[in-house]
Formats: structure tokens, sequence, C-alpha cells
């Protein structure tokens, strides 16, 4: 998973990698971690997306685009829902807390 996190983004992409069906791939993710393998993949993006904030000064459009979504907005949305802030915000606190 860790090398394709750029490449794919759901669930059927990562099975049809793996030659399995997606639910075979769910059903074994799920009894391996106790989460959906859906679930595994947001959270990888969304540690990738802050590394990316983080540790570069990269704008939200192209960690967007490297991260494979298709438009930065959507991309902010999922942001934002699930860490409860924007891409911006995320990068300014971080900034503020750990100054280079």
């Amino acid at each position: 998973m860790e090398e394709q996190i750029l490449k794919v983004q759901t669930v059927g992409e990562y099975a049809a990698r793996l030659h399995v069906s997606p639910d075979r791939l769910s059903e074994a993710v799920r009894e391996a971690t106790g989460h959906p393998a859906g679930e595994l993949i947001r959270q990888r993006q969304l540690l990738e997306a802050r590394r990316l904030l983080a540790h570069t000064t990269r704008s939200v459009s192209e960690i967007a685009y490297a991260l494979n979504f298709q438009d930065p907005a959507y991309f902010s949305r999922f942001f934002r829902r699930l860490t409860g802030q924007s891409p911006g915000e995320f990068r300014e606190d971080f900034l503020a807390k750990h100054p280079l």
C-alpha cells in the first residue's frame, strides 16, 4: 500500500492490483486490522498530505494533484472532514509550533 498511495485511491483499485475482489480485500483487511480498507486508505492519504503540508512548500493544489485528487477543492474538503482544519490552517499551525 505504501508505494501505491500516490497512484490509487479506492479499495477496488487495490483489489485489482492484487487480483482479488474488492469484497475479499475488504474482508481480509478488516480481519487483520479491525478497520475497513477504505478507512485505512483515507488515513494513509491524510498522513501523506500532512507530511507534504508540513515539510514542503508545495501549494495545496500541487499536493492535491500529487495525491491523485482530481480537484483541489475536493481534497480540501476531504482534509477538513478528517482533521477539522483546512490544509492551509494545518500548515500554519504546524509551522507556528515547529518553526524552521
